[in-house]
């Protein structure tokens, strides 16, 4: 069983991941915004991320970059309605494994 955390201003996205996660047996942890999120990545040790972009207090951007910067090691996956290319690209030159689009299916 993994730890999963989620990173998500809106309460609705997290509600709905959290379900889908549950039912293959992993826990998760909640965060708000990407500073409330790093704090978990260092006080909770998540085996994945799972992060959208725009968000109060500190954007999944700001994010990747810290954790990036200070070699934390943690799998990332982008959820996020903002697919643009240049994001896109620029989330993976931070080293997600993966960008989706939102809203996230068990398809995705």
């Amino acid at each position: 069983m993994a730890k999963i955390l989620i990173i998500d201003d809106a309460k609705f996205t997290r509600t709905m991941l959290k379900k889908m996660i549950a039912e293959f047996g992993h826990e998760t942890i909640e965060a708000g915004n990407g500073r409330e999120g790093l704090e978990k990545i260092t006080g909770e040790d998540p085996d994945l991320v799972l992060t959208d972009i725009l968000m109060p207090e500190m954007e999944g951007t700001e994010l990747l970059e810290l954790l990036r910067e200070t070699n934390m090691d943690v799998s990332v996956i982008v959820i996020s309605a903002n697919i643009q290319d240049s994001v896109r690209d620029q989330c993976m030159n931070l080293g997600v494994s993966e960008f989706f689009g939102k809203p996230p299916t068990k398809k995705n």
